[in-house]
C-alpha cells in the first residue's frame, strides 16, 4: 500500500516518463522501477500511455529524427545531412528535454549565429508554454562567453566594463604598433597581422607560448615578418591595458578563465548540465576546449553537425572535432539524419557522387524522396568575360522563354570581385538588376560613432575609441595633439585618458598649445560628466545623452541632407534597440513579474562611514534586482540540485503539495513567483516567514525520534496517515 501511495501521486504529476523514469533519471532507473513494482501495481499503472509518441513535440518526427530527440541523457553526435531537419531536431530536442523536467537554465545551446539562435528560441517558444525558453542560455559562442567574462572578468585581470573591439578597432592599434616598432608598412600589413593573431588565439598560443616556439619563429622569418611574435606580445599587452578584448579574447580568456579558476569552472559545470551545439563541424580548438572542460562533469553534450559541410579551416575550424567525438565521448550515441527534405534527388546524388571521395568522413548515405528534378549543367569558360557572358546569355533565354520576371532570377558568385564582369554584361543587355551586399547595421559611421563614445563612457581607457571621437564632431584637437597623447600614454605606459593630465601640465610654448591643451581637458571633462548621468538615466537618455551633448545630434541637423537624414534615423534606431534590450534582460532578471513603472523603492537609514553623520538614502527595486542577481541564480541552482537529488516519493509530495518558502529571504518581492517559474512547482511564502524557521527547528527537534529511520519512511508514515 505505501509504494502504491508514493508511485501513484509522480505518475499522476508527470514526474514519471517513458525513457528517463523519475524526473532527471536515465531510463535504466525505470526500467528498475517497473521491474520492483508487484503485479497488481504494474498491471494499475499505463506504461502505454506515456509513450514518447503522446507529446505533441514529437509529432511528425522521423524515425531517425525522433530517436536524436528522445535520447538526450547520454553523449550525442547528430550527423545531419544537408536538408535533413537539424534545426528542427535541435529545437525539438531542447523542448521535450524542458517537457521532461530538465530546468531550462540548465541547458547551454551554442550556435554560430545570432538569426540560427534567435530561430531556435522563438520555435521553442511555441512548443513550451510559460515562457520559460527565455531561461535558456542560448546564442553564439561569443555572446555567451562574453557573459561569462563580464561576471568574472577581474579573475583574469580584466575590468567588468571591458571593451570589444570591433575588427576595425583591431587594425588601427595594429597600425599604431607597426608605426612605433619602426617596421615596413609593406610587410606588416594591419590585415596580415591580424589574421595571423586571430589564428593563433584560436589555437590557444599566447604571445609568451608563441614566442618561446622556434617553429614560428622560423616561419615568421620565412614570411618576412620577424617580428610578428613581438607584435603579438605588444598587441595583447595593449588591449589589456586599454581593459579591452577582440571577437577571440572571447574564446581565448574564456579557456584562461576556465583553466586558472576551478571554482568558476566547476560553477558552470554544474549550472550547465546539457550541452547543445550546432554546426559542430566549423568549431575551432578554442571552442572545442571550452566544450571539453564544461562538459566534464556530466558528459550530456550533444554535438550536431556534417563533416561534409565543413568550410572554415581558413578561420581555424578543425573538422577533426566531430571526426574524434566517439573518441572524447566513448559512451557517445550516434545518430544520422539521412534523409534530405530540401533538394531534388538530382542534386543529393551528384552531392554524394563528391562528398563519397574525400579521405576524411563519417560513412552516412543522404537520400531525398522528391522528384527527380532538372539534371546538371556544367557552362566551361576560359575567361570570367566569357563566363560572364555564357551566364547572362543563358538566363536571358531563360526568363524569356519562361514568361517571367527579372526579379524571379538571381546570380550567385564567390568573391565581390566577381560582380564587375557580370554587371557589365547585364547593362549591355538592358536587363535590370540589383547588386545585394551585407551591410551591417553596425558598419555605420554614425552608429560606430555612438558606440565609441558609449565605450570611452564605460571604459575610460579604451584608446581606439578615444582616438575616434576626441575630435568627432570636429572641436580643434588635430592629429598632431592625438599622436603627442599617444606619445606619452606610451612613454608612461598608460592609457592615451590617463596620458591627458600630463599633456595639460606640460607648459604651453604660445597661445594654441595652450587653447588646444584646453579643449582637450573639456572633451576629458564632458566624458565624465557623461558617465556621472550614466547611473541617472535610464539606456535611452543616456544615450541621448551622448549624442547631444557631444554635438553629433547638432553636426547632423546642420546638414540637412538625406544622408544626414537617415544617420538621424539610426541613431534613434541604436537608442531604440538599447532601451528594449534593457527592458528584456530586467524581464528577464525578475521573471518578467513587475512592470517597469510599477517599480517599487525604500528608504534606508544609517550613517555615513566617511562623515559619521546619520544619511538616509532611497533604494529602487532596479538597484535590488541588480545586487540580488548573482545570489538568487545560485538559491535557484541549489533548489534544482535538492530536487535532483531527492527520492521519488518526497519529489511527489513537492510536486502535489508545492514549495513553501521561509526566512528572510523568502520576503523578497517576488521571489517564489520566480522559483515557480523556474521549477515548475508552485511556491508559496509562510506566513511568519521568519519566526516558522525556528518554530519548524524546535518541532524537528521534538520529532527527532520519528525521523531517525530517514526522511523518506517518514514521508511514507505521512502519506499511509
Amino acid at each position: 500500500m505505501s509504494r502504491q501511495c508514493c508511485i501513484r501521486p509522480a505518475v499522476r504529476s508527470g514526474l514519471l516518463c517513458p525513457r528517463i523514469g523519475v524526473r532527471g533519471f536515465p531510463g535504466k532507473f525505470y526500467s528498475k522501477i517497473g521491474r520492483a513494482l508487484p503485479k497488481g501495481l504494474r498491471k494499475s499503472i499505463n506504461f502505454a500511455a506515456m509513450e514518447p509518441k503522446e507529446s505533441p513535440i514529437l509529432q511528425g518526427l522521423n524515425p531517425a529524427q525522433l530517436a536524436a530527440v528522445v535520447n538526450y541523457d547520454s553523449p550525442s553526435l547528430i550527423i545531419a545531412g544537408a536538408g535533413s531537419g537539424k534545426t528542427r531536431v535541435l529545437t525539438a530536442r531542447i523542448a521535450y528535454m524542458i517537457e521532461q523536467g530538465v530546468a531550462p537554465f540548465n541547458i547551454l545551446a551554442l550556435t554560430f549565429t545570432n538569426k540560427a539562435a534567435q530561430q531556435m528560441r522563438e520555435r521553442i517558444a511555441q512548443m513550451i508554454p510559460d515562457n520559460r525558453s527565455r531561461y535558456i542560455r542560448m546564442g553564439t559562442f561569443h555572446s555567451v562567453f562574453s557573459r561569462i567574462l563580464r561576471e568574472n572578468a577581474e579573475k583574469i585581470g580584466f575590468p567588468e566594463s571591458f571593451t570589444i573591439y570591433e575588427p576595425s578597432d583591431c587594425k588601427n592599434l595594429i597600425k599604431t604598433i607597426v608605426r612605433e616598432l619602426n617596421l615596413a608598412d609593406e610587410k606588416y600589413k594591419p590585415n596580415l597581422i591580424a589574421s595571423r593573431i586571430s589564428y593563433a588565439k584560436n589555437c590557444l598560443v599566447t604571445p609568451g607560448a608563441y614566442l618561446a616556439n622556434s617553429v614560428y619563429a622560423a616561419e615568421d622569418r620565412q614570411a618576412q615578418i620577424p617580428e610578428f611574435g613581438n607584435v603579438y606580445n605588444i598587441y595583447c599587452q595593449r588591449c589589456k591595458r586599454n581593459g579591452a578584448m577582440d571577437f577571440d579574447d572571447l574564446l581565448l580568456q574564456t579557456n584562461i578563465l576556465l583553466r586558472d579558476a576551478p571554482d568558476v569552472l566547476a560553477r558552470y559545470q554544474e549550472l550547465f548540465k546539457y550541452i547543445l551545439v550546432d554546426e559542430y563541424q566549423d568549431t575551432n580548438y578554442a571552442q572545442y576546449v571550452i566544450i571539453r572542460r564544461l562538459s566534464q562533469l556530466h558528459s550530456r553534450v550533444c554535438v550536431v553537425g556534417d563533416d561534409a559541410q565543413s568550410i572554415y579551416s581558413f578561420r581555424g575550424a578543425k573538422i577533426e572535432n566531430i571526426l574524434s567525438f566517439q573518441k572524447d565521448f566513448p559512451a557517445a550515441r550516434v545518430f544520422k539524419l539521412e534523409q534530405n527534405y530540401r533538394s531534388t534527388r538530382t542534386i543529393v546524388d551528384a552531392a554524394n557522387s563528391v562528398i563519397v571521395r574525400n579521405s576524411k568522413r563519417m560513412e552516412k548515405h543522404c537520400f531525398s524522396a522528391g522528384d527527380v528534378g532538372e539534371p546538371i549543367r556544367i557552362l566551361k569558360a576560359y575567361t570570367d568575360r566569357e563566363e560572364a557572358e555564357m551566364v547572362v546569355s543563358d538566363l536571358r533565354d531563360k526568363v524569356r522563354s519562361a514568361g517571367d520576371d527579372w526579379s524571379e532570377a538571381v546570380i550567385l558568385y564567390r568573391t565581390n570581385n566577381q560582380s564587375a564582369v557580370l554587371e557589365d554584361n547585364l547593362r549591355r543587355r538592358g536587363i535590370p538588376y540589383r547588386i545585394y551586399k551585407g551591410s551591417s547595421f553596425y558598419d555605420h559611421k554614425e552608429v560606430k560613432d555612438m558606440l565609441a563614445y558609449i565605450r570611452l563612457v564605460i571604459n575610460p581607457r579604451d584608446d581606439e575609441a578615444f582616438k575616434r571621437i576626441v575630435n568627432y564632431p570636429t572641436r580643434g584637437i588635430g592629429d598632431t595633439t592625438v599622436q603627442r597623447i599617444a606619445q606619452l600614454a606610451a612613454e608612461r605606459g598608460v592609457s592615451m585618458w590617463e596620458a591627458v593630465d600630463a599633456l595639460v601640465a606640460e607648459p604651453a610654448a604660445d597661445p594654441v598649445q595652450k587653447t588646444i591643451a584646453r579643449k582637450v581637458a573639456d572633451f576629458v571633462a564632458m566624458i565624465r560628466s557623461l558617465s556621472l548621468a550614466r547611473n541617472e538615466k535610464g539606456l535611452y537618455d543616456f544615450g541621448l545623452e551622448i549624442a547631444t551633448r557631444s554635438g553629433i545630434l547638432a553636426a547632423y541637423r546642420a546638414e540637412n541632407t538625406p544622408e544626414a537624414t537617415s544617420a538621424l534615423d539610426n541613431i534613434e534606431e541604436l537608442l531604440n534597440s538599447m532601451q528594449e534590450f534593457k527592458e528584456r534582460v530586467d524581464a528577464e532578471i525578475r521573471g518578467g513579474e513587475r512592470p517597469e513603472e510599477e517599480e517599487a523603492t525604500i528608504e534606508i537609514k544609517g550613517r555615513c562611514l566617511m562623515t559619521g553623520l546619520p544619511k538616509t538614502i532611497t533604494v529602487n527595486s532596479t538597484e535590488m534586482m541588480e545586487a540580488f542577481e548573482e545570489p538568487v541564480e545560485r538559491i535557484l541552482e541549489a533548489v534544482h540540485n535538492v530536487l535532483e537529488r531527492t527520492p521519488p516519493e518526497l519529489v511527489a509530495d513537492i510536486s502535489n503539495n508545492g514549495i513553501v518558502m521561509t526566512g528572510g529571504g523568502s520576503l523578497v518581492d517576488g521571489f517564489d513567483k520566480l522559483i515557480t517559474a523556474r521549477t515548475g512547482i508552485h511556491t508559496v511564502v509562510a506566513e511568519d516567514a521568519i519566526s516558522c524557521v525556528a518554530e519548524g527547528t524546535g518541532k524537528s527537534l521534538d520529532s527527532l525520534g520519528d525521523m531517525q529511520d530517514g526522511t523518506v519512511n517518514l514521508s511514507r508514515r505521512r502519506q499511509m496517515n
